[in-house]
């Protein structure tokens, strides 16, 4: 972890959809400020379609994951949309970028 991602705002508990709305934005804030990215996997949403062209949720259960592009440091959301629940939490891997000499 490094002094960009140690900041992080994490969410332990959506109680709501309003809390998961907002920390989908925040999400977006860390990924267009440039010191993160999305990580692209086949079962990952993007961060701006979680709704369809109706409104609806676009899954039971929704996943993100974002990298701090200095240090490797991942954070994962996941929210399930049908129960509720979910959190923003920093996960315990940690990729060294390729040209890390560390």
């Amino acid at each position: 972890m490094c002094e960009i991602c140690v900041n992080v705002k994490l969410y332990e508990h959506f109680y709501s959809p309003k809390i998961y709305l907002e920390c989908n934005n925040y999400m977006k804030q860390l990924v267009d400020s440039g010191d993160f990215e999305q990580i692209a996997d086949t079962w990952l949403i993007p961060l701006d379609k979680i709704k369809d062209e109706n409104g609806c949720w676009v899954g039971d259960i929704i996943c993100h994951e974002i990298r701090c592009k200095k240090c490797g440091q991942y954070f994962s959301c996941g929210v399930n949309t049908y129960r509720g629940g979910g959190s923003f939490e920093r996960q315990g891997k940690e990729i060294k970028k390729e040209n890390d000499t560390k």
